[in-house]
């Protein structure tokens, strides 16, 4: 297992976004840190709300020419989230959500359904892509979203000297 024992002081990047879109996952270090970026970037909430819209509209386009979708760092589920696009576009797609961060993995489990739920870092490719052999079928079409997560890898990080 790859996720950080759970400290409700430390902000999220997942739970930041959650509270940007309105939704009630997050805790006050979240809160208080989407003030601290606003007072910086001040669109950072609409940029959120742009991203929450791409999110859905590219689920909806791979679900269309796909039939698995793999989504990197999903956050927080909420409303109309790229699985139920997804699931609307393709009824049969294999939906596979991929996080490290504790409370957002219990929500993915809790409202998991029928898409598979990996507890993972993009910055592990090991345990991601021992996570993904279990789940997806290499042989077949395999959309994946990485929405919001590369921004936060270091160069060092990216390039296998983390």
């Amino acid at each position: 297992m790859v996720s950080q024992h759970f400290n409700p002081g430390n902000a999220s990047t997942g739970r930041v976004y959650n509270a940007y879109n309105g939704g009630k996952d997050n805790f006050e270090a979240d809160r208080a840190l989407a003030v601290q970026v606003v007072a910086v970037a001040p669109d950072a909430a609409d940029r959120a709300a742009d991203l929450a819209g791409f999110s859905l509209a590219a689920a909806a386009v791979i679900a269309a020419g796909v039939g698995q979708l793999v989504d990197i760092g999903a956050g927080t589920p909420a409303g109309n989230s790229v699985y139920r696009v997804a699931r609307r576009v393709n009824p049969d797609i294999r939906l596979v959500a991929v996080d490290h961060d504790p409370v957002v993995l219990a929500q993915l489990r809790a409202e998991a359904g029928d898409r598979a739920v990996i507890d993972a870092d993009v910055r592990d490719v090991a345990v991601l892509l021992r996570g993904l052999d279990a789940v997806v079928d290499w042989s077949q079409p395999l959309g994946v979203m990485l929405c919001a997560v590369l921004h936060f890898v270091a160069d060092h990080e990216a390039e296998g000297r983390g």
